[in-house]
């Protein structure tokens, strides 16, 4: 594998938001219980039908992607691949770090004042990101499962004046 595919590869993460992830857990334990227990047809399908819903409702807020398209980092919410595409320009990025997220993930998507952070983790030790300070002044948070790969990769890319 070249060097431009394993920085591609770095560049396309998922992260996965807890509390909806949890949500979907409890809600296929949920079933599961029902089963069990032999519960009625009518029970089980109206279970499975609030199941969907709120599963669909859930989505939009499980999980986002990072990739690298052009000459810009892109990441989107969602698992249906129907929310909004952010772009930041690579030229736009001037600095990039890994370090702790410094609030505690209580949305999925949080602003405040010039900083917006994305995905979170409830466990300390966890909740790392890539710190992207723009030319603008403006810091965005990225809450990845690997952020120093993801990290190395996009300077490595800024490097070579992409």
């Amino acid at each position: 594998m070249d060097k431009t595919k394993k920085q591609d590869k770095a560049l396309q993460q998922w992260s996965i938001w807890p509390p909806a992830l949890l949500a979907l857990v409890l809600l296929t334990l949920g079933l599961w219980v029902l089963r069990s227990m032999g519960v009625a047809s009518p029970v089980q399908l109206g279970y499975v039908l609030l199941a969907l819903v709120l599963t669909w409702l859930l989505l939009p807020y499980l999980a986002y992607k990072t990739w690298c398209e052009g000459e810009a980092l892109c990441w989107r919410w969602g698992q249906l691949n129907h929310g909004p595409v952010q772009r930041l320009a690579l030229a736009d990025i001037a600095a990039v770090e890994v370090a702790a997220l410094p609030d505690k993930p209580t949305r999925p998507v949080r602003r405040e004042g010039s900083e917006e952070r994305h995905g979170g983790n409830f466990t300390p030790d966890l909740n790392q990101g890539v710190k992207l300070q723009t030319r603008d002044g403006r810091t965005i948070w990225l809450c990845l499962p690997q952020p120093a790969q993801f990290a190395k990769a996009l300077r490595a890319l800024l490097a070579t004046g992409h």
